[in-house]
């Protein structure tokens, strides 16, 4: 029946899904049904667009059994309520939500790049912001934030972000930086602010790729605009921002021309060394660091990753010359 129910949401048929979720719920007992709660309340969210259904089945999934995802879930469903009351400009109503949700997850500030991933849980980043629970948005927070809404977010919405102190050129290892999510997403408005706001046009892709090779779609209307704003955008930046050069390419092979590397156990890449570009995928790069990885042409030492202060990024081309794709 759950799954049933799941078909039929997905097909758009949340009347359909509803009766299925509710007797699915009905027949569990235990964990299973505090499970079968906590399911049934994301369906009532993302799919039946029913706030405070979504908030009675999650409080009723931990009244029924205390679980960790089930409280996390909870705090943000009460969250999104809270930032939908403060939007409607009720907010002695929001207040109590967020003081419930405070008592489930005392963290709630930690809470908001996740609710930044879908525009159905966007309001409890704004619900948390309003109770004054998350000041500081310019530093990893913050930017990861904006770089998961800038998928789908509104003009407005990044606007305020980026008021609150969230850096348009944070770069997140796995997902890029505010201005690849709006690109990739197909946010004309979001591509628009940020470009506005001083977000770099050059930086690349965490494949290697410049914004410009991510729109590389002219069948979309939507990707010929974006093009065109993140050309100009490049023009008016010329040689004096951003990475300068070619960037980097996964699977190409270079030469350095200055030593890199150097860590804990004795490792690094001497000058003219020839590496293997891997990616910018490794766990150290954040707001000050860009962390890339690399593999060495002439050894069978495994993939280095190497932390760069971003200010010494700058120009590519000081530190690496392209050579050819690798057959490494």
């Amino acid at each position: 029946m759950h799954q049933l129910g799941a078909i039929y949401a997905e097909l758009g048929d949340p009347v359909k899904a509803d009766p299925l979720y509710r007797r699915h719920v009905s027949l569990q007992e235990g964990r299973n049904k505090a499970y079968a709660l906590h399911r049934y309340s994301h369906f009532l969210l993302f799919y039946a667009h029913d706030i405070d259904g979504a908030v009675a089945a999650a409080r009723q999934a931990i009244e029924t059994a205390d679980f960790s995802v089930g409280r996390t879930s909870l705090a943000q469903i009460l969250t999104i309520k809270a930032g939908t009351l403060q939007a409607a400009h009720h907010s002695l109503e929001a207040g109590p939500y967020i003081a419930e949700a405070r008592q489930v997850e005392p963290d709630l500030e930690s809470l908001c790049p996740e609710l930044a991933r879908l525009p159905a849980m966007l309001p409890g980043v704004f619900g948390i912001r309003a109770a004054g629970l998350a000041r500081d948005f310019s530093g990893t927070l913050g930017g990861r934030t904006l770089v998961y809404a800038s998928v789908y977010a509104t003009a407005t919405e990044i606007e305020q972000m980026l008021a609150w102190g969230a850096n348009p050129n944070f770069f997140d290892a796995e997902e890029g930086a505010p201005l690849h999510s709006a690109i990739l997403g197909n946010n004309t408005a979001a591509v628009r602010v940020l470009l506005e706001h001083g977000a770099n046009p050059l930086t690349p892709f965490v494949d290697g790729r410049v914004p410009s090779d991510l729109t590389d779609d002219p069948s979309n209307t939507k990707r010929v605009e974006i093009l065109a704003l993140v050309a100009k955008a490049a023009g008016r930046r010329g040689v004096s921002g951003g990475a300068v050069g070619i960037p980097l390419k996964v699977g190409y092979e270079y030469q350095l021309k200055k030593p890199i590397g150097v860590d804990g156990w004795g490792f690094s890449f001497p000058v003219s060394d020839r590496v293997v570009f891997l990616g910018n995928d490794c766990q150290y790069t954040d707001d000050k660091l860009a962390c890339l990885r690399f593999k060495s042409v002439k050894d069978t030492r495994g993939p280095l990753d190497v932390a760069f202060p971003r200010d010494q990024l700058v120009r590519w081309t000081d530190w690496f010359k392209e050579l050819r794709p690798s057959k490494h």
